[in-house]
This record gives structure tokens, C-alpha cells and sequence, in this order.
């Protein structure tokens, strides 16, 4: 039953070649339309809106020229941040950030040290926290990151590292 509904609406599509163009042309146009709408909603959504100011934030790039073609960085110099700040007025606060892949060095209970490699580790500014609004669960965003050699942790890494956030304090 299959195969006759088939050759017969093949026969149609056949028969009327000016109908069957404007129809797979239309049907094309619209998948085609639906995919572009689908791709440009996804990458809206792809923001976190869930930050304060989000629409106060911005990131700097670093716009390289090229003989053959042009490239974008988010990377910039250290001094650009504090450059920027001083220079360009309506800047109110900015942090440097840093992605850096390393080795992390705990202490267990016992004392023995425990090394793990993580990929997802940024080193930020203090005023990174007041620009972006975290939450805490345990200290003070205005003494974190104050000092050398602290750290601010997420309830995840706490958990990582640690077991819990309450053993990563100290």
C-alpha cells in the first residue's frame, strides 16, 4: 500500500513540475528559516543573564592584524587593565583574568600531600567578585583574593578537593 501511495504521488510531483518547484522551494526556505532562528535563539540564550550589571559588563579583545586575514584575543597585557581604568572614563571597576592549566597540591587529613591536575583554573582580580556579583557561603568578598596566596573556591571545587566546603576554610 506503501509503495503504490508513493508512485503515485511521485507520478503528481512529476506531473506538475512548476508546483512541485514552488513547493520544495518553499519547504527549503523554511527549514532553512527555522534553522537560522534556532541558531541565533541558542546563541542568545548561551549568556548568562543571571549576573548583576550584565548589561554594565564588558571584555576587552585584543584585534590583530594580519598580511593574509585579521584574528581576535581575549587576551591583553596585565598593564592594559590598569591602563584602561586610569584612561578611559566610565570605568568603574575591572579585573584582569587568567586561565591557567595547573597542578594543585593538597593536604589531606593526614597531612599527605594529594596532587591533582585541573584545567579550569583562573586566576582574577579582587574586583572580579564585586563586578560579577558571586555568592558566599562562608567568608567575605572584600577579604578574599586581599592577600597573596588565597584562594576563592566554588562550592564544587570545595567539594573537589576538600569533600566539603566547611573543610576548605583555614
Amino acid at each position: 500500500m506503501f509503495k503504490l501511495n508513493l508512485k503515485i504521488a511521485l507520478r503528481n510531483l512529476w506531473k506538475n513540475k512548476g508546483y512541485t518547484f514552488i513547493n520544495v522551494i518553499g519547504l527549503s526556505i523554511g527549514m532553512a528559516s527555522c534553522i537560522l532562528i534556532f541558531l541565533f535563539i541558542r546563541y542568545q540564550l548561551s549568556f548568562d543573564e543571571g549576573v548583576k550589571n550584565e548589561d554594565r559588563i564588558y571584555r576587552f579583545v585584543t584585534d590583530w592584524k594580519y598580511d593574509a586575514f585579521d584574528d581576535y584575543s581575549n587576551a591583553i597585557t596585565i598593564p592594559a587593565v590598569k591602563t584602561a581604568k586610569n584612561e578611559i572614563v566610565g570605568i568603574e571597576k575591572s579585573a584582569a583574568i587568567f586561565r591557567n592549566w595547573s597542578i594543585i597540591r593538597v593536604k589531606d587529613e593526614t597531612g599527605k600531600d594529594l596532587i591533582k591536575k585541573d584545567e579550569t583554573l583562573y586566576y582574577v582580580e579582587p574586583d572580579f567578585f564585586e563586578i560579577f556579583g558571586m555568592q558566599w557561603l562562608t567568608a567575605k568578598p572584600t577579604q578574599s583574593l586581599s592577600q597573596p596566596n588565597t584562594v576563592a573556591l566554588s562550592e564544587t571545587a570545595a567539594q573537589k578537593y576538600f569533600g566539603n566546603a566547611q573543610n576548605a576554610v583555614g
